[in-house]
């Protein structure tokens, strides 16, 4: 697994993911508990709509762009430890947004995370 974590962060690296600011500047990465707090984040009403956003869009099943999908649940709990150290490192954007994911919506899938990613 630790291969992979270095992988994903040479391929996030290739595909402009950064945690830089528009205007180029590097931000702070705000650190993240990876506690089980209460509410927890449902994956289906949360998650879910998340990844769809932000990441659905290169990372399916059918876009070969994407270096690995996010397409379902099964998906995003096979790479819950990638996800996991990218947030940490403020490694996840979107080319499309151009830039990090929002602190607060960072913050839900690291709580969902901690929580033992529940199918919920």
């Amino acid at each position: 697994m630790l291969l992979l974590t270095a992988l994903s962060a040479s391929l996030c690296g290739l595909l402009s993911c950064s945690g830089d600011s528009p205007g180029g500047a590097a931000e702070a990465c705000p650190a993240l508990t990876a506690d089980c707090s209460a509410p927890v984040p449902t994956y289906v009403g949360t998650v879910q709509a998340i990844i769809d956003l932000r990441c659905g869009s290169c990372h399916r099943a059918d876009n070969p762009s994407g270096p690995w999908p996010l397409d379902n649940y099964e998906d995003v709990a096979d790479w819950s430890l990638v996800i996991s150290n990218q947030l940490d490192s403020c490694m996840i954007d979107s080319p499309h947004f151009g830039n990090p994911l929002p602190d607060g919506e960072r913050r839900a899938i690291d709580t969902w995370l901690g929580c033992g990613v529940p199918e919920n």
